[in-house]
C-alpha cells in the first residue's frame, strides 16, 4: 500500500513575486520578470535575466524578522507568507 501525500505548505521565491499570492498576481496580470540586472553580479550584465527583485541582505532580514516573531508569539509563520520560500533559499546560501 502506498503511504498519502500530505502538502503541510508551499512557497516560492522568483523573478515574478515573492510568495505564492505575489507569483500568481503576477501570471494573472502577465509579467515576465525578464529585465536588466539590479542584484546579480556578472560580466554579462547587457543580457537580461529574471532576477528575485530582494537583495541577499534583504532576504536575510526578512529570515531574522520571522525568527524573532516566531520565537516571540509561537507562530509558525508569522504571518509572513513569504517565510516557507525564503527559508529553503537561505538554508542554502
Amino acid at each position: 500500500m502506498e503511504e498519502p501525500i500530505v502538502i503541510t505548505g508551499a512557497g516560492i521565491v522568483s523573478a515574478i513575486g515573492v510568495g505564492m499570492k505575489e507569483t500568481l498576481a503576477s501570471l494573472k496580470a502577465g509579467k515576465t520578470g525578464i529585465g536588466e540586472m539590479k542584484y546579480l553580479t556578472s560580466r554579462h550584465r547587457d543580457l537580461p535575466v529574471g532576477e528575485v527583485p530582494l537583495s541577499n541582505a534583504e532576504m536575510m532580514k526578512m529570515l531574522k524578522e520571522h525568527s524573532t516573531a516566531r520565537s516571540s508569539n509561537g507562530e509558525d509563520n508569522a504571518n509572513d507568507p513569504r517565510w516557507d520560500a525564503l527559508k529553503g533559499l537561505l538554508n542554502n546560501t
